[in-house]
């Protein structure tokens, strides 16, 4: 990964972060405690896979070209439209190496791949 690419990678995930923990402490009014619990029921904070039963698990990620992770569905995750575009693009990418639209079964296959030791097939 080119030293650009991983900057724009930084950023991204930083921004989604900010995100997040503006959105957590604005339902907890401040308190983190009471953000988080709010926001693990409402799906500010999820993710595919969650042991917490409150938790929605609504988000779905598969990977793009290269190995990253990507949100294929972000749930309720408090994301800009900029931080969404920039997922669906990289998915995008891989769709149109592997000539196919992905879905839940590319997630299915990219789980698998990990499995046995690649990034993506």
């Amino acid at each position: 990964m080119s030293r650009k690419a991983l900057e724009a990678e930084i950023e991204v995930a930083e921004k989604e972060v900010r995100c997040i923990v503006d959105r957590v402490l604005e339902l907890g009014d401040g308190d983190t405690v009471a953000g988080t619990i709010t926001a693990v029921k409402s799906g500010v904070l999820d993710y595919p896979f969650a042991t917490n039963v409150a938790s929605p698990c609504k988000v779905m990620c598969i990977k793009d070209s290269d190995g990253a992770i990507r949100y294929l569905n972000h749930g309720n995750l408090p994301f800009t439209k900029e931080i969404l575009e920039f997922h669906r693009d990289k998915i995008a990418a891989r769709e149109k190496a592997k000539g196919k639209k992905l879905d839940y079964e590319t997630l299915v296959s990219d789980l698998l791949a990990v499995s046995k030791g690649f990034l993506v097939e």
